[in-house]
């Protein structure tokens, strides 16, 4: 099974490979759905809004209440796209209501609808894990991979290293005081 077969309709359990017993649950974005608010009309009033959210469900297999999940940037709405956040709203606080369309968060739905099937995540390059906007994973968030969306002359990425090292410095000594 690949993210474009994966049934998005319905939360899943992620077991740790360490064979510790670790598990958290989590649910996976629509990939066409989330390309449709980014690039295609979704966003451009209501009533597309709520369309691009009902083609979402019925590509599921879940019968009762598929959950529609997207992935965005926030500065989508209003900024790339004129109008799309007063769109949204209208949505959200008008006409999804109005259509009978149950509005929640990932922790609500996790709990109404626990996960029962189980997910294995792709490793990744270097066994770092993957990430939706980048090939090269999470590696982005750690180097320079060279990834960026317009090039301009003498930019570099090379921040990324130094701010995820003192992070992970951050992180380590926040341990240490919690422990302590």
């Amino acid at each position: 099974m690949t993210s474009e077969s994966l049934d998005t309709g319905r939360g899943y359990r992620f077991l740790h490979p360490d064979g510790s017993g670790r598990s958290i649950a989590l649910a996976i974005f629509d990939g066409p759905l989330s390309r449709d608010l980014a690039f295609g009309n979704a966003t451009r009033d209501a009533s597309s809004f709520l369309e691009a959210m009902r083609r979402s469900a019925e590509r599921s297999k879940v019968t009762d209440k598929p959950l529609v999940l997207a992935a965005s940037d926030g500065e989508l709405y209003g900024h790339h796209k004129k109008f799309a956040d007063l769109a949204l709203a209208y949505a959200v606080n008008v006409a999804a209501p109005a259509q009978g369309i149950e509005l929640t968060n990932l922790e609500a739905f996790l709990a109404e609808s626990p996960p029962t099937w189980e997910v294995r995540l792709r490793p990744g390059p270097d066994g770092e894990g993957t990430a939706w906007s980048c090939a090269h994973g999470i590696g982005r968030w750690q180097r320079d991979c060279g990834c960026r969306m317009h090039e301009v002359k003498g930019s570099s990425q090379a921040w990324r290293g130094p701010l995820r090292q003192a992070l992970n410095l951050l992180r380590d000594r926040c341990r240490g005081l919690l422990r302590g």
